[in-house]
């Protein structure tokens, strides 16, 4: 293996730090201020699904907007951002008051007037609503949100169990099944555990990660696949199933977590390693950065990129076993590429890299704040 002289080394280090306080600024300045004054709506309750030139709109309210909006607005609290708590507060009340099921669960879309509307409760949205009661206890009450997250469990351990491993999809259930409703129950999980310190939310972890280690990772390409058949099988097409590169990003950065939390597994290194191995090889758009959807035998499926891709790879290079200056440099490149400075951001690049002119959606936010908070972290960089 060759060896980099020192003064790359530290060239790199100083441009790396420059990418990610540019990024924090951008953040801190822009992003969290002009969605928390255009984003929210401070007179109605929730928040608005898109921006684009200082408009914002959309027929409808998601659940995963609000829930992933309170989760960015915990970080900006954190941070010292003015009106960040009032933010969060307004969206645990906009989810307890208005997407509350008498059944348990929360209804999936409402109307502008707080009217559920006719959806399927789709576990990946329960998810965001956990991680959401965690996040929140930057600025409420830790044992309200306690409650409301095991009451939140151990409705879906009742009624979204699967019996094959994991959770329904939702209700009612479909097929085909989907890592990433798991993924994102994951990170909610190794999220309560932390601010909760309930062996439940620890108990469920293991068990997703397990699920993820033993049925969902190819044990021949290393891969992810996006979607399976019952029994855990993949579903592919003309022999091969298709895998966004951001989500075996983002289990990387999930299998860190799970260590950081003591609940290590002897295989979470060699798993995040061969996941790396598979985005480095085949996961990038010719526009640049990660593309939108590739093959297991590493064709482009759609060369494309979203921004959520972009950080969620960000993370990954930082956390990496094999971190390497060069590729965490250009990750942050490539998300910061995608930035305007209106607090807003191009969701989308084509194949040929020219940004796709349409609003920013909401559920984006979640992601670069994200991403960017875990960059900034001393323990990751330094």
């Amino acid at each position: 293996m060759s060896v980099r002289p020192d003064g790359f080394m530290r060239s790199a280090s100083e441009t790396l730090r420059g990418e990610i306080a540019a990024l924090g600024a951008w953040l801190r300045e822009a992003a969290w201020p002009t969605w928390l004054r255009l984003g929210t709506d401070h007179e109605a309750g929730g928040f608005h699904e898109w921006l684009h030139e200082g408009a914002c709109g959309a027929a409808y309210r998601r659940l995963r907007v609000a829930a992933r909006q309170t989760i960015a607005f915990s970080d900006a609290h954190r941070a010292g951002v003015p009106g960040a708590a009032e933010a969060v507060a307004l969206g645990i009340d906009y989810i307890e008051r208005y997407a509350a099921l008498p059944e348990g669960g929360y209804a999936s879309r409402l109307s502008l007037d707080h009217r559920r509307l006719a959806a399927p409760i789709d576990t990946y949205d329960q998810a965001f609503v956990l991680l959401a009661f965690a996040s929140a206890t930057a600025c409420l009450p830790r044992e309200a949100m306690r409650a409301r997250a095991r009451a939140l469990l151990g409705w879906m351990d009742q009624a979204l169990a699967h019996p094959e491993g994991g959770y329904r999809e939702g209700l009612p259930d479909t097929l085909p099944r989907r890592q990433n409703p798991h993924m994102h129950l994951l990170e909610a999980l190794q999220a309560a555990a932390a601010a909760f310190g309930d062996e439940l939310f620890r108990d469920r972890a293991r068990m997703l990660m397990t699920l993820c280690l033993e049925r969902m990772i190819d044990p021949e390409t290393g891969a992810l696949p996006e979607y399976f058949h019952p029994g855990w099988i993949p579903v592919r097409e003309e022999g091969r199933f298709v895998v966004e590169p951001g989500h075996p990003c983002e289990w990387v950065w999930l299998m860190h977590e799970q260590a950081v939390l003591g609940l290590d597994d002897l295989r979470l290194a060699a798993a995040s390693a061969r996941l790396m191995v598979f985005v480095d090889r085949a996961a990038r758009s010719p526009g640049g950065g990660l593309a939108n959807l590739v093959g297991s035998d590493g064709t482009i499926v759609d060369g494309g990129s979203r921004l959520w891709q972009q950080a969620e790879r960000l993370k990954a290079e930082l956390l990496r076993a094999d971190p390497d200056p060069a590729r965490q440099i250009e990750a942050a490149q490539q998300l910061r590429r995608r930035l305007r400075a209106d607090g807003t951001w191009d969701e989308r690049l084509t194949e040929s890299g020219a940004p796709v002119a349409e609003p920013a959606p909401a559920s984006s936010l979640y992601h670069v704040s994200s991403a960017i908070v875990l960059a900034e972290r001393k323990d990751v960089l330094f």
